[in-house]
């Protein structure tokens, strides 16, 4: 159950808070921004999930979002708020059709699975330097991804990671890196460096 009603379009929140609870603010589909002052940590699990018409969120410190955060915000784009953040878990993004670019900060150490799966118009990924596993489904369906560059920090890449992503042709990658089967489209191209 969520603090909120489902007609809020904006919300300031006080810094008072340091967290966002669990499904504070779940499908409240008429909520567009929210601004989210420093004092916030993490973002709990469901805590914005279906929130469809969410574009924009204020926010710099935020370290850790929980399952399903943002999970199905449908209009949700810009991603620019990870910029502190070290731990993304389980399905925090997953149905997040508007995001066309993600960035990775180098502070990042832990994405979980399906983090960005079903976020169909994904078509460029920047990988944290800290990251060293890419788990299941992390980005299955991902129908914008055309070509990838995987940095040598990435250690593993677990199956399923890219399932789906049918319009994905090339991806380079380093030769320390071990791959799974059933990880990449038929028909992609790896290029080992």
């Amino acid at each position: 159950m969520h603090l909120w009603g489902k007609s809020i379009v904006t919300v300031d929140l006080p810094s008072s808070i340091n967290f966002i609870g669990t499904a504070w603010f779940s499908n409240c589909t008429n909520l567009v921004s929210v601004t989210i002052p420093d004092s916030i940590n993490y973002v709990s699990l469901v805590a914005f999930r279906g929130c469809t018409s969410l574009k924009q969120l204020n926010v710099k410190s935020v370290s850790w979002v929980g399952k399903w955060a943002f999970g199905k915000c449908k209009s949700l784009q810009d991603l620019s708020f990870l910029n502190s953040v070290k731990a993304i878990d389980e399905c925090a993004f997953n149905g997040c059709e508007s995001i066309e670019t993600v960035e990775l900060p180098d502070c990042l150490t832990e994405l979980g699975i399906g983090a960005f799966e079903n976020c169909t118009k994904l078509r460029s990924v920047r990988f944290s330097k800290s990251i060293q596993v890419i788990r299941q489904n992390t980005f299955k369906n991902c129908l914008g991804l055309v070509g990838l560059f995987l940095p040598e920090n990435i250690k593993e890449i677990r199956p399923w990671a890219f399932e789906g992503c049918s319009n994905l042709k090339v991806v380079k990658v380093s030769k320390s890196c071990k791959i799974s089967d059933k990880t990449f489209p038929s028909g992609t191209k790896l290029e080992f460096y």
